[in-house]
C-alpha cells in the first residue's frame, strides 16, 4: 500500500542548499500517484496550515464513513 501525503521539511533551509523540489515531487509522484506533498517549515510555520486542513479532512472522512457503516 502505498502513502496518502508526504511531508516535505525544513523548507526554510531551500535557499541554502541544492535541492530541486520540482524535480523530487514529480519523481516522488511518479512512483506514487494521487500522493498529496506538503512542503512545510516548522520555523517560519509555512505549509502547516494546508497540511492540518487535510488531516482535518481526512479525520472527517473518516468519521462519515464510520456513520454510515
Amino acid at each position: 500500500r502505498g502513502v496518502d501525503a508526504l511531508i516535505i521539511n525544513k523548507i526554510d533551509l531551500l535557499p541554502y542548499i541544492r535541492f530541486n523540489m520540482d524535480y523530487f515531487r514529480q519523481g516522488v509522484e511518479m512512483l506514487n500517484p494521487g500522493l498529496v506533498t506538503f512542503p512545510v517549515s516548522c520555523v517560519t510555520d509555512e505549509g502547516i496550515e494546508k497540511w492540518v486542513e487535510w488531516i482535518k479532512g481526512r479525520i472527517e472522512t473518516k468519521s462519515d464513513q464510520s456513520i454510515s457503516e
